[in-house]
């Protein structure tokens, strides 16, 4: 029989508790660095899905592929982007983490002019413009199912990153969408594209592009036209212009059986304001039939709020303006419709006013505060800081700027109001009572849907970025939709992940981030210069078309030392790398074979010191009993 004293029990003991430790520190260190398991140790959880996308994905049961495409040397020259890329890399993970084996990621690194540049473009993946001046930078995400359906974000923009969840989760829903709802769009005032019809060189609405984004069918529909078709989910009405018998008639069919209406009033178009530089008068031709629903809309004043304006430069200094209205959180409904708005601009809308309706529910989806007041439209034309004070009258009152009503909408018509009998006969049947559950919205302000700061110009002019936009107008008019579609998709919301970060792969990136940022600074500083003087000297040799010896010279040392900039800005990129890696090496080899070393050691130490007082106090037991 093998006997084992006490003490080489406790060294063999010693010896597996050392080597648990290190395995234990190894795997780690391996995950955190290397393994496709993000252990979330950051304040705020910037890793974790949050409760609508992992509810989204476990209800997921189709198949979807999602390639991630980043510039392989996306590193050196962008490190800051790089270390979005990681996060980006890291988010996608979880999503295939928790996508029940739904969900597939891959990585495709970019390299310029090769078959990965080839089959990011394919897949609708642009080149970054950053203004910095480097090209072939790519940094997109695309999605796409068995059957060939793709989305894609073509730019994840580091400036998007508190809704790049939501943007994914929303490409997601709609890959997985299946079918897609028909949104009709009306526009008596600007044209919509009609993507079948390509003899007509119309290109839409930037707002148009990123509805279709959100997975909605766009249906232009003619403002003349005496019915909307059947499949039509949610019909979009803009500036309401003189809208004749026959589209109300639509409209009004429409509603009685059951269809979800929005339309978006305007008592001063700020489009049409900027194209003529005069005040417009309008006429929407819908006074009536608003007030047969119990809503009345005056067409000629606008709404004012004192407490929540915008601050505006007129006649040469600072003013609050009232007619810009930022509709906060405060002002709005506890609606679905709300859900995740900050902001929504409001720039010189109208307002409503609402007598119940029997069967009727209305919904005050956001109103103004008590602060407010109102300004006649016609005195908008060449409106002075002094022209408002004489003519904005603060009225101490609510209103009301944008209306929910639900419930069975009674007909306004009471038969087909046409003289035309061959058309007569071509129209579907006349329904003259209510058939089913409608939904109306209505919004004071058109310009919504074309608010400059996000939209960038309407009509055949240029947008912006993908799914991108400042303020959240455009977020409200998809939960709008959203709702009256009764679409189902899952949204998000935003999600700061600008915390103090304690997870020590973070902290290590942001000081090699840091490490050359004063000399980075400073070089960029003498390279601004270097360039405003050479400008300055081409100016001039293009004015004078001679230059001096002494000129040329300068010209010469100017152009040497900016690329001698350039160069120190380069080293500094690539050294800004070279010491993350290093301190990665520094921070594996410490947890991986100095850490567990040191623990063992320290645990030894305390053993022996233990087994020392122990067998001391055994002595002296000992030799009392003697």
């Amino acid at each position: 029989m093998i006997k084992l004293s006490v003490k080489k029990f406790s060294e063999f003991s010693m010896l597996i508790f050392g080597g648990l430790i290190f395995l234990i520190a190894f795997n780690l260190i391996f995950f955190l660095l290397f393994g496709d398991v993000n252990i979330d140790l950051t304040k705020n959880k910037k890793y974790s899905l949050s409760d609508e996308t992992i509810n989204f994905l476990k209800n997921n049961t189709e198949q979807v592929n999602i390639k991630f495409f980043v510039s392989k040397d996306l590193q050196a020259k962008n490190p800051k982007l790089a270390e979005y890329a990681e996060y980006l890399r890291k988010l996608l993970v979880e999503y295939k983490n928790k996508g029940n084996g739904y969900i597939d990621v891959g990585v495709i690194d970019v390299v310029p002019f090769e078959n990965s540049q080839y089959e990011a473009e394919k897949y609708g993946i642009t080149e970054l413009n950053l203004g910095d001046g480097i090209k072939y930078q790519f940094l997109g995400v695309s999605f796409s199912n068995l059957n060939g359906k793709f989305q894609s974000i073509p730019q994840l923009i580091e400036q998007r990153k508190e809704n790049v969840e939501d943007d994914i989760t929303r490409m997601l829903a709609v890959v997985t969408q299946k079918r897609k709802p028909y949104l009709g769009v009306i526009s008596p005032l600007f044209s919509v594209a009609d993507e079948n019809n390509p003899l007509k060189n119309i290109k839409n609405w930037p707002f148009v592009n990123a509805v279709e984004k959100f997975g909605y069918n766009i249906v232009p529909i003619r403002a003349t036209t005496p019915y909307i078709e059947e499949g039509v989910d949610v019909v979009l009405l803009l500036y309401p212009l003189e809208v004749d018998t026959s589209l109300r008639y639509a409209l009004d069919q429409y509603l009685v059986k059951g269809g979800k209406l929005i339309i978006l009033m305007d008592a001063f178009s700020e489009e049409r304001f900027r194209d003529q530089e005069e005040y417009y008068s309008y006429r929407s031709g819908l006074t009536q039939f608003l007030e047969h629903h119990g809503v009345s809309y005056n067409e000629y004043v606008l709404a004012g709020d004192n407490e929540n304006s915008r601050v505006v430069i007129m006649d040469g200094k600072k003013v609050q303006y009232p007619l810009k209205i930022d509709i906060k959180n405060k002002m709005l409904a506890n609606h679905v419709i709300n859900k995740n708005i900050d902001k929504i601009y409001y720039n010189h809308g109208g307002f409503f006013e609402y007598k119940k309706q029997d069967g009727m529910i209305a919904t005050v989806i956001a109103e103004t505060s008590k602060n407010s007041g109102l300004l006649p439209a016609e005195k908008m034309t060449d409106l002075g800081y002094s022209d408002l004070e004489e003519n904005y009258i603060v009225t101490d009152k609510n209103y009301i700027l944008s209306l929910l009503l639900e419930g069975k909408f009674r007909p306004y018509y009471s038969y087909p109001p046409m003289n035309d009998p061959e058309l007569i006969s071509k129209l579907p049947i006349f329904i003259g009572n209510p058939e089913n559950y409608g939904k109306f919205l209505l919004v004071g302000d058109a310009d919504i849907v074309n608010e400059v700061l996000w939209n960038n110009e309407s009509g055949a002019k240029s947008g912006v970025f993908d799914i991108t936009y400042s303020s959240d107008n455009l977020l409200f008019l998809r939960n709008v939709l959203d709702y009256m579609s009764d679409s189902g998709y899952t949204n998000v919301g935003k999600k700061n992940i600008d915390e103090f970060k304690v997870n020590l792969v973070d902290v290590f990136q942001k000081w090699s981030k840091n490490f050359y940022e004063k000399n980075k600074q400073e070089i960029s500083k003498q390279l601004y210069d270097v360039k405003n003087k050479l400008i300055s000297i081409k100016a001039k040799k293009a004015e004078l078309d001679i230059l001096s010896v002494k000129k040329l010279k300068d010209e010469e040392k100017l152009v040497r030392q900016e690329t001698d900039l350039n160069q120190s800005l380069r080293k500094i990129v690539y050294l800004t790398g070279e010491k993350y890696k290093f301190i990665m090496m520094c921070f594996s080899i410490v947890v991986i074979f100095v850490a567990p070393l040191l623990i063992v050691l320290l645990v030894w130490r305390g053993y022996a010191f233990y087994n020392r007082k122990l067998m001391k106090k055994a002595k002296e037991y000992i030799d009392d009993k003697k």
